[in-house]
Order: C-alpha cells, then sequence, then structure tokens
C-alpha cells in the first residue's frame, strides 16, 4: 500500500501518510480559518485562533462527499464540506490542462513542422473554463489550511489530478496521502 517512498504519518492512521519531500518552514499552526461560505472576492470563513485546518482534496465530488460522511457531522459550501476542523473539496476530474502552443512563443499560432518538437523549459497549465470556480475555491482553501490530504484515486491519473492543483497554487504545506482500498464509510473511517 505504501510503496511510493511515503512514510506513515502516524500509528493512528496507517493510510494517511506524510510526504518527506514537503514542508513549510512557516508553519503556524492555530492561525488559520474555517471556511462555512464561500464568496467571491471575500474570505472564506469566520477566524478563529484556535483551529488547525486540514484540507482533505479528493480527486471527484462523490469521493468527497463520502469522505465527509465518514468523519462524521457536515455542513455544505460552495464547492467543499466542513466537518469540525476537516474541510473535503474535490477537483472534477482535470481542472488544469497544458496551455497552447502560442502560449511560449506567438509564432507558434502557425502549425509548421520546423517548430516539432515544442518541448517548453517548464510547462504552463491553465484553468480549465467549466471547471474554474472549483479550481478558485481549491485556491483560497489551500491558503488557509495547514495541512493538506491528497485523497486522489491510487492510480497515476488520480495522483497527478490532485498533484497539479498543489502545484498551481505552490502549496509549501504538509501533504498527507490518503489511499483507499474501498469507497465505503466503514473503509474510509478504518483508513
Amino acid at each position: 500500500l505504501l510503496s511510493t517512498g511515503l512514510q506513515a504519518a502516524n500509528a493512528e492512521d496507517p493510510c494517511i501518510c506524510s510526504s518527506p519531500t514537503r514542508g513549510r518552514a512557516d508553519h503556524t499552526p492555530g492561525r488559520r480559518h474555517i471556511p462555512t461560505t464561500a464568496h467571491s472576492g471575500s474570505r472564506l470563513g469566520q477566524p478563529n485562533s484556535l483551529i488547525y485546518m486540514r484540507l482533505w482534496i479528493a480527486e471527484k465530488p462523490s469521493v468527497g462527499k463520502d469522505i465527509a460522511a465518514a468523519l462524521g457531522e457536515s455542513v455544505r459550501g460552495d464547492g467543499f464540506i466542513t466537518v469540525g476542523s476537516d474541510v473535503i473539496s474535490w477537483c472534477i476530474g482535470h481542472l488544469l490542462e497544458q496551455a497552447p502552443p502560442e502560449a511560449y512563443d506567438p509564432a507558434y499560432s502557425e502549425w509548421a513542422l520546423d517548430y516539432l518538437p515544442i518541448v517548453p523549459e517548464r510547462w504552463q497549465m491553465n484553468p480549465c473554463g467549466a471547471t474554474k470556480s472549483q479550481l478558485n475555491t481549491l485556491g483560497l482553501l489551500l491558503k488557509q489550511a495547514d495541512s493538506v490530504v491528497h485523497c486522489g484515486d491510487a492510480a497515476r491519473e488520480g495522483q497527478m489530478i490532485v498533484d497539479e492543483v498543489l502545484e498551481h497554487f505552490r502549496y509549501k504545506g504538509d501533504v498527507h496521502r490518503l489511499w483507499l482500498r474501498e469507497m465505503n464509510t466503514p473503509a474510509i473511517r478504518a483508513a
């Protein structure tokens, strides 16, 4: 189950794993806000200086809802669910797509065999139009999160979907990984 070199965060949560490559030097638990509603251009929540916020990011809404149900009584927001100091949100498949060739060089706007292959130094990703509001919600939540639990599916694509969001927003906090064998409440609670 933990074959990618990740180490278990603690003995009580064997399926929640810490990535040894992520960490934030300025990490200050207890100085975050727990979201209750989402409004464009405003803060996502009400200040509470005593609460540590853990953000769970699932690959799809159905998994996010299952995780929230397993964690306990929840309050639904716009693109997220709160359960105590935990906030569960989700991607809706891919929230980002590769930038078109002309984003790297205007000359690439016209196709020519001489331009191939196009291999940029750093790949650019753009928000997908239909899911941009969910990407914005995740960005606001990531700014407030003390830690993240990566709940993407265990396959490569599930890993990549959430990783792209974390990279897009340059999240530097602690990231844990949740891998589930089954998607039912008893299995989620056991994990």
